[in-house]
């Protein structure tokens, strides 16, 4: 089980308390605003610790503090002869992030899923969280912007009525 928060406006602490309350055996992994401040942002990751007949090990990164939470997973299993499995979850709350986070951010998200395409059946990366994508009339950043903010209608990969489309997939 995975669950991705934002907004959480929490202290490392209180997400803590919170797991505790749960009274499963889950991993907290958490990013807070910078200085602490529980008045905005934060974006936690909350996992299964554990997994009958498995071993499960997480590796978190704080890539933009209280916006983007990248944690990378390992699930083995404890019997001989069986694959282990490893993912990628990011956790975005698109707001309030500058232009060489959001370069530094999309290099690695790239990285990724390139990692995850070498090898599909044994590696996946997830994207989830808050995009906060404007209305139509609007300016709108997106996160692989290598250049200045674009209206919607003018982005690219954006369709009729400013709805996000995807992108052709490469051959």
């Amino acid at each position: 089980m995975v669950l991705a928060l934002q907004e959480t406006h929490a202290s490392e602490h209180s997400m803590q308390v919170l797991l505790e309350r749960l009274g499963k055996p889950f991993c907290c992994f958490s990013s807070c605003m910078s200085g602490g401040r529980e008045d905005a942002g934060g974006v936690a990751t909350v996992v299964t610790a554990t997994a009958e007949g498995y071993a499960c090990d997480f590796v978190s990164e704080e890539m933009v503090p209280g916006r983007i939470l990248r944690l990378s997973g390992e699930v083995r299993p404890l019997t001989q002869g069986s694959q282990k499995c490893s993912f990628v979850h990011w956790n975005i709350h698109n707001h309030d992030i500058s232009p060489e986070q959001r370069r530094r951010v999309a290099h690695r998200l790239r990285q990724d899923l390139a990692w995850a395409h070498h090898c599909p059946a044994t590696r996946s990366t997830f994207v989830v969280g808050d995009f906060n994508f404007g209305d139509y009339d609007e300016t709108d950043t997106f996160l692989d912007a290598d250049q200045p903010p674009q209206t919607q209608a003018e982005h690219p990969r954006r369709g009729e009525g400013g709805r996000a489309q995807a992108a052709p997939a490469a051959g």
